[in-house]
């Protein structure tokens, strides 16, 4: 039994949920999406690694059923999340984030689920097997290597963690065109600004980066596994699905097809390592520039997030954020998009509004009749 596989996924899992509160507090899709599927990755890996510990008999196979389509279905919502998380950066540097907010939901929606069950569909073309079953990892997405399965399984996420290098490069060249990279004009405003711009680009890229090379390295092994590229014919279609019922057991001979499932079965731990790491930074940068005071941002975040508001308390903050301009949270791994309102904590909690004193109303006498 490998000890290390379960402990590790549930350490994942306890992370993502400490930094839960943080991350809800953002209200960014990619940024829900990537926890999401981490924790849903991060909970299915534990279970499998215990269940499957030193052995590849059949248990259960109505959870793998469905968890095969949830694993799979990460190996390109995760990259997809990282892209929606670029462009939405792209978005806020040329301050598009708040005048088309509508419009701009479509493409998050669509890279973080929309596609990840297109993904899922297109996998049933090239299913040979209900499932695989691996030692010590569990059940995994069965795969028919040939032309059409490098098309449909291996080139999305290539082709989705390249746009993302694309838009990483434009979100930056955007950042320094707007002249405002280091918010010179604002107290504190150098630290702040780069760490919130820094922070998702270092996610986004490096869970790109690593989904690249498992990708690369899992269409190698499966490849070199059959002795090379397999044409599709039309009678391909049903040799593949002639025992789509069964479920197969990958045996120990096939080292090079139990080392990329290993290693995809370490991205997801990869991935939320990096996530909880810079939204822990976030967390932390969030405490430093708020000084620990009791009235600061995250204090103020806590008792808005645990407490109920008064609809007076609610329609004063309405009041307060009139005049500014807000593309997300800075406690949470996203943007901040540049503040018309000067002063850091704006962000997050809104000016109350300024009490304007009247001077006293003077009636003046009313003048007596002389007759």
């Amino acid at each position: 039994m490998r000890a290390e596989l379960p402990t590790v996924s549930f350490l994942g899992v306890a992370a993502l949920v400490l930094v839960a509160p943080v991350v809800a507090s953002s209200r960014n899709i990619p940024v829900l999406s990537l926890a999401a599927w981490l924790l849903c990755c991060n909970v299915i890996h534990g279970v499998n690694t215990i269940v499957w510990a030193g052995n590849n008999a059949v248990h259960v196979p109505a959870w793998c059923d469905i968890v095969t389509r949830i694993l799979l279905a990460a190996q390109i919502a995760i990259p997809g999340s990282a892209l929606a998380l670029v462009l939405k950066l792209r978005r806020c540097a040329l301050g598009q984030e708040t005048t088309r907010r509508t419009s701009t939901l479509t493409p998050d929606l669509l890279l973080c689920f929309a596609v990840p069950v297109a993904y899922i569909i297109l996998h049933i073309i090239v299913q040979p097997h209900r499932f695989d079953i691996t030692t010590d990892f569990g059940c995994v997405a069965s795969i028919h290597t040939s032309t059409i399965s490098i098309v449909f399984i291996w080139v999305p996420p290539l082709i989705v963690c390249l746009t993302t290098f694309g838009y990483t490069f434009l979100a930056i060249r955007a950042r320094l065109a707007s002249g405002l990279f280091f918010f010179s004009h604002m107290q504190d405003a150098p630290r702040v600004s780069v760490l919130a711009f820094i922070r998702p680009l270092i996610i986004s890229v490096s869970i790109c980066l690593v989904s690249l090379s498992v990708t690369i390295f899992s269409m190698a092994a499966h490849l070199i596994s059959i002795g090379g590229l397999q044409k599709w014919t039309e009678e391909t279609w049903s040799e593949v699905h002639a025992e789509m019922s069964q479920i197969f057991v990958v045996p120990a001979s096939s080292s090079l097809i139990l080392k990329s499932v290993e290693a995809e079965w370490w991205v997801i731990p990869t991935y939320t390592l990096v996530f909880v790491a810079m939204t822990a930074l976030a967390l932390v940068s969030g405490i430093h520039a708020d000084r620990l005071k009791p009235s600061g941002v995250l204090p103020q975040w806590f008792r808005n997030s645990f407490r109920w508001n008064s609809s007076g308390d609610a329609f004063a903050q309405t009041k307060g954020l009139s005049g500014q301009t807000l593309c997300s949270s800075p406690s949470s791994p996203t943007s901040m998009y540049e503040m018309k309102s000067a002063g850091w904590h704006d962000t997050l909690r809104p000016a109350a509004p300024a009490k304007v004193k009247l001077s006293p109303l003077v009636i003046p006498a009313a003048p007596s009749d002389r007759r």
